[in-house]
């Protein structure tokens, strides 16, 4: 019995190929550019979780995450990498006294003076509430507490709104294949020192 189907010639059945595969193109392209659009949407939600919304520095849950980076890397390259811890001396005094308003001022404002300080590679976070931390990659003690104390001695020179306001800082540094977290707990333990001792000094760890 004979085909009742029509019959197609060779150009016919290529030209059929061509559009078809015109149209997968097209399909792919239009994919690929959706793609893009979820990654981009993607990346600026990710920045906008590891960014802390007051002062526009990167937040607690991304300074963990650059100190195991950054402790990975000195690991590797024995590089120093040092970390200075800063808090604002009484500042819940400060906000008792003259509300969240003006305590929120003055985290914006030493935010702004840490960072005027940083390197284009280092890294300013609010660590939590009224501390803070930079993270300085190829640094060794003695030039990080270069740094904490400029830094220290600007945010003290400021015509605060209501009254001076001053900073403690500790700062500690390895070089060696030290977990992130114990160079964090030998700053913090510097800063605590730098608090217990009046603030408003910097001070060094002394096993870095």
């Amino acid at each position: 019995m004979d085909s009742i189907l029509p019959t197609m010639d060779a150009e016919e059945a290529f030209n059929m190929l061509e559009s078809a595969l015109d149209e997968l193109r097209e399909t792919k392209r239009q994919l690929a550019l959706v793609q893009e659009q979820l990654d981009e949407m993607n990346a600026l939600v990710f920045e906008q979780s590891a960014t802390d919304a007051l002062t526009g520095l990167k937040n607690r849950s991304a300074f963990d995450r650059i100190m195991k980076q950054q402790a990975a890397r000195t690991g590797r390259s024995k590089q120093a990498l040092s970390l200075v811890m800063v808090d604002v001396d009484q500042c819940k005094a400060y906000n008792t006294e003259f509300g969240h308003v003006g305590g929120d001022e003055v985290l914006q404002q030493v935010a702004q003076v840490l960072k005027s300080y940083a390197r284009a590679y280092d890294y300013v976070v609010r660590y939590q509430s009224d501390e803070f931390a930079v993270v300085l990659p190829d640094t060794p003690l003695e030039s990080a507490k270069v740094v904490a104390e400029r830094a220290r001695k600007a945010i003290n020179a400021i015509a605060w709104r209501h009254r001076p306001l001053t900073v403690s800082v500790g700062v500690a540094s390895t070089s060696s294949n030290e977990q992130s977290t114990s160079v964090t707990e030998r700053a913090i333990r510097a800063l605590q020192a730098a608090k217990t001792a009046g603030g408003n000094q910097t001070v060094l760890d002394s096993t870095s």
